[in-house]
């Protein structure tokens, strides 16, 4: 009876997020097709004085280059190897599906929008004064940056906080709130002065990067600190889970193939060609159409296929093991954090001293740069099949794969784990 009574209080509080959420996304939609046009043409003269101004174009490279490093995959990646070193697995987990969950709702919504990027806008008159720092050929509708670093940096946030330590320090996480919305707008800002997205475009991707914080984190009411709700993830069948990632996968391509403006796309094809950035190879031109960028979300299989693998060959499929193993005490008030972050000391296989974690940051830093060398080792000029699967299938998918499994092994084998977590699970490993 009272579980059944919980669940019904669980549903009630649920409802007015539910409720907010299909509110605000109505909103999102419905006022962007009033600001859209305005915005657009206010940011095309903006930019076009700012390229007439040689004082305040020479200043825009450096400013951009700052902010933008801490919205690109690179520093995402950084984020991911300091949760994984410090916070439960299961955080991790869902720290890096709510960059992959960005990126193809994103990709979803460039393809049915198929709006320009500034500097390849129909507005002749002020589009041959734009000089974009950097050269790309995707749709610009909604930013895919202003979505993910809207997103990511939202979930880190909820992922800090979400801990017994600091989940009821209300001053500590507005203020902190307060500076990575700051954060995210200076970020997000930097795009628009370096010419690449229109205000417009920004506004819009913040908007939807929101959309999917709060959809996953209030809506689906995604547990960090429930090691059972990892356990049930983990038991998940297979096949289910690479048809549901396959779905999704196909919206974005059956949106490509059979909802293609074929005008729309003559025209930018016509606008990219006379840009600056005329000269871009084919394979870059194929991303514009955010089939890239959808890509890597289909390489999350590699996390689940990890985490089954070591369930099954490292543990012997001693779920409760692994859960404590990878998690931390059931009922346990204790959870990991970034600074002395250990969720138990006896449990989690994270935990060690200071100088031995910084060891470890080191090693995973190594290992993760091992597996995804062919990224950056492979030209984006090659066979668009060959960039696919070494830029982004095999690399994103070994590196997930052997993050959730292989490498807390050999971390153990180099004494970077905590070694008390083995001597108890010795019978499993």
């Amino acid at each position: 009876m009272n579980i059944r009574k919980n669940n019904i209080n669980k549903r009630r509080r649920t409802i007015p997020y539910v409720i907010f959420f299909i509110s605000y996304s109505m909103f999102v939609y419905v006022s962007q097709m009033f600001y859209k046009e305005p915005l657009f043409d206010a940011s095309l003269y903006i930019t076009s004085k700012i390229n007439r101004n040689e004082e305040v174009r020479s200043l825009i490279p450096l400013i951009a280059e700052i902010a933008n490093y801490f919205g690109t995959f690179q520093f995402y990646g950084i984020l991911i190897i300091f949760i994984y070193n410090s916070a439960n697995i299961y955080k991790t987990f869902i720290f890096i599906i709510s960059i992959f969950t960005s990126i193809l709702f994103s990709a979803w919504l460039k393809i049915i929008y198929q709006e320009p990027l500034m500097y390849y806008s129909d507005n002749f008159d002020k589009y041959h004064e734009i000089n974009p720092l950097i050269c790309d050929a995707t749709w610009g509708n909604p930013s895919t940056s202003s979505t993910t670093t809207t997103c990511v940096y939202l979930a880190l946030w909820k992922i800090v906080f979400d801990c017994s330590r600091l989940r009821f320090k209300n001053n500590t996480k507005i203020i902190s709130l307060i500076c990575l919305i700051i954060m995210i707008i200076l970020i997000n800002s930097c795009k628009f002065l370096a010419g690449l997205h229109s205000i417009d475009q920004i506004i819009f991707g913040i908007q939807i990067g929101f959309q999917i914080f709060f959809f996953l984190f209030y809506v689906v009411k995604v547990d960090l600190n429930n090691g059972k709700d990892l356990s049930k993830l983990v038991t998940f069948k297979l096949i289910y889970y690479v048809l549901i990632n396959i779905f999704l996968l196909s919206i974005v391509l059956l949106t490509f193939f059979f909802d293609y403006d074929i005008m729309k796309r003559e025209i930018f094809e016509q606008n990219i060609n006379i840009s600056k950035c005329g000269n871009l190879s084919p394979n870059v031109r194929f991303s514009r159409d955010a089939l890239l960028l959808s890509m890597i979300f289909f390489s999350n299989i590699g996390i689940f296929i990890g985490m089954k693998y070591e369930l099954k060959y490292v543990f012997n499929s001693n779920e409760f093991n692994w859960r404590q193993y990878n998690f931390n005490k059931e009922d346990s008030e204790e959870e990991s954090l970034f600074s002395k972050l250990s969720i138990s000391k006896d449990t989690q296989w994270n935990h060690t001293s200071c100088f031995f974690s910084i060891l470890r940051l080191g090693a995973v830093f190594i290992f993760h740069t091992i597996i995804t060398l062919p990224m950056f080792i492979v030209s984006s000029d090659n066979n668009i099949v060959l960039v696919l699967l070494l830029k982004i299938i095999i690399p994103m998918t070994l590196s997930l794969f052997f993050m959730f499994s292989v490498e807390k092994v050999i971390l153990y084998k180099l004494s970077l784990t905590n070694d008390s977590i083995f001597s108890l699970l010795s019978d499993t490993l």
